[in-house]
C-alpha cells in the first residue's frame, strides 16, 4: 500500500471517531498525492478536518464543498418535509443516511439523494416533485427510475421504484422491503427526524451501504 493510501485511511478513521490524525511532517509530493486521493474519493472535507493544519493547500476547496453540502442538505430537508405534508413517504437511501452516522455530517459529501418509492407511490411522488418545482433530467430508460434536479440549487434526486434489480439474485430483497412487518420509522438526524426508513438502525445502515 502506498504511503498516501495509508495516510488517507488513517485520516478517515480519525474523522469517523471525531479525532485528529497524526501525520507528522510530510514531503510535498506525499501531501499532493494525499489531497488528490481525497478529492478523487469525495472525502476532502473529512480528511482536512481530521488532519488539522497539516494540509493547508486545499482548505478553500474543502470550504466550498462543505458549504455546498450544507445548502444541499437544507434544500433537501425542506423538500422532504413538503413531501411528508403531502402524505408521501419515500425512503431515503445512502447519501444523507451515511452522513447522519458521522460525528460531523456536513463533512460527509454525497452527490445526489436516492429516494425509494414504496407502496405504489412512485407516480405520485414524481407528480409531487414536479409540483414542488423540480425538473426531470431527461427521459429515463428504466420506467422505475427518474432523475430530478431543483433549479437554482445543487440538489439532485434519484427516484427509484425498486431498491434492487428484479432478478434471481436480488429480487427477494425488494420483497423484504414490501413486507408489512418492515414498518417505517423516523431516523434521527441533527435537529430533525427527516428520514423514514425501516424498523431498525441496522437495517438503515444496510440500506445506506447496499
Amino acid at each position: 500500500m502506498k504511503q498516501a493510501d495509508s495516510l488517507l485511511l488513517n485520516a478517515l478513521k480519525a474523522a469517523i471517531h471525531n479525532e485528529k490524525a497524526m501525520l507528522g511532517v510530510l514531503p510535498q509530493e506525499t501531501q499532493t498525492e494525499l489531497l488528490r486521493q481525497a478529492v478523487r474519493h469525495g472525502v476532502l472535507p473529512l480528511v482536512l478536518d481530521a488532519c488539522g493544519n497539516a494540509l493547508k493547500a486545499a482548505r478553500q476547496m474543502a470550504f466550498c464543498q462543505t458549504a455546498e453540502q450544507i445548502l444541499k442538505t437544507q434544500v433537501f430537508l425542506q423538500l422532504y418535509s413538503k413531501l411528508r405534508e403531502m402524505k408521501l413517504h419515500p425512503l431515503v437511501l445512502k447519501g444523507p443516511v451515511c452522513a447522519a452516522l458521522y460525528p460531523k455530517p456536513e463533512l460527509r459529501l454525497f452527490s445526489d439523494v436516492d429516494l425509494l418509492a414504496v407502496s405504489g407511490e412512485f407516480d405520485r411522488i414524481q407528480d409531487a416533485l414536479l409540483r414542488l418545482g423540480c425538473r426531470t433530467a431527461g427521459e429515463s430508460v428504466n420506467p422505475l427510475e427518474q432523475t430530478f434536479y431543483l433549479p437554482g440549487s445543487p440538489l439532485v434526486l434519484e427516484l427509484h421504484g425498486a431498491a434492487f434489480p428484479e432478478n434471481n439474485a436480488y429480487g427477494h430483497m425488494n420483497a423484504f422491503l414490501r413486507m408489512k412487518s418492515c414498518a417505517r420509522k423516523p431516523f434521527p438526524c441533527r435537529a430533525k427526524k427527516f428520514i423514514h426508513l425501516a424498523r431498525t438502525r441496522r437495517f438503515c445502515t444496510f440500506c445506506a451501504t447496499a
